[in-house]
């Protein structure tokens, strides 16, 4: 993969840059060589998006990256690992259900609001079925029977209706994210809290004890990832890139 290389390369330039006893090498060491360059092609502008994500605000990311390095291993990491030590395997299921049908009512909204007509018509379905049949989503009998998951937000809305990326941000204590999308979690999450679905049940899903409950659901699905835990000195930019690339294939995908 060109990315390796590249990545490979720079290693290799800085390690070498190191050395104190580099030999210098003479013009005469390249005479008689049938050396060829060739033009830089599309695909290898393609391949150094890797490094050519819009992030203006580096340093100040950087920095956020690193504070949320402490901050999962001091807190939401013990604060997880509690959580799976005191609640029973079936309840966290149950859990994760529920949040993942709570989503639905997000992705039937944008799904109408980008004349998604026919994914609307599924992601109502499965939140009938799983609200009612399920429990208010603590079982997911939609996927049982067939009905397959769908997934939208105002983020992804947003770019369907031309609006770009924006620079690449990462916020303490939520990770990396871009200007839209985060406009759109801020703006879908208030419009979501306004509409007050499960108001009948005294309860808030994305109230301070629905949030929390969200947060630790949500970090223990990512647990696997862990903050300087990929042992590249690359790692930000591996960051950057698998979340810009996973929204692009969102975004793409209907």
């Amino acid at each position: 993969m060109k990315i390796n290389k590249i990545l490979i390369s720079i290693v290799m330039v800085l390690s070498l840059s190191s050395c104190n006893n580099v030999e210098k090498i003479e013009e005469s060491d390249y005479r008689g060589r049938n050396i060829e360059f060739t033009e830089i092609t599309e695909q290898d502008v393609k391949d150094t998006k890797f490094l050519a994500i819009y992030d203006p605000v580096e340093p100040f990311n950087r920095r956020m990256y690193y504070f949320n390095y402490y901050l999962d291993k001091y807190f939401l990491i013990p604060v997880v690992n509690t959580y799976e030590f005191v609640t029973p395997t079936p309840l966290q299921k149950g859990v994760n259900n529920f949040f993942n049908n709570f989503q639905n009512v997000s992705t039937f909204a944008n799904s109408i609001l980008q004349f998604k007509l026919g994914k609307a018509a599924v992601t109502a379905l499965r939140f009938g079925v799983n609200s009612t049949v399920g429990i208010l989503g603590l079982f997911d009998v939609a996927t049982d029977i067939g009905l397959p998951k769908t997934y939208e937000d105002l983020g992804l809305t947003l770019a369907y209706y031309g609006v770009g990326n924006g620079p690449y941000l990462v916020l303490p204590g939520y990770g990396p994210t871009n200007l839209r999308d985060i406009t759109g979690k801020a703006v879908g999450g208030v419009l979501i809290y306004e509409a007050d679905i499960y108001h009948p049940l005294d309860f808030r899903a994305d109230g301070i004890e629905g949030g929390s409950l969200y947060a630790i659901n949500t970090r223990k699905n990512t647990k696997s990832f862990r903050y300087y835990g990929t042992g590249t000195p690359f790692e930000y930019e591996y960051v950057r890139f698998f979340y810009t690339t996973y929204r692009d294939i969102l975004k793409d995908n209907d």
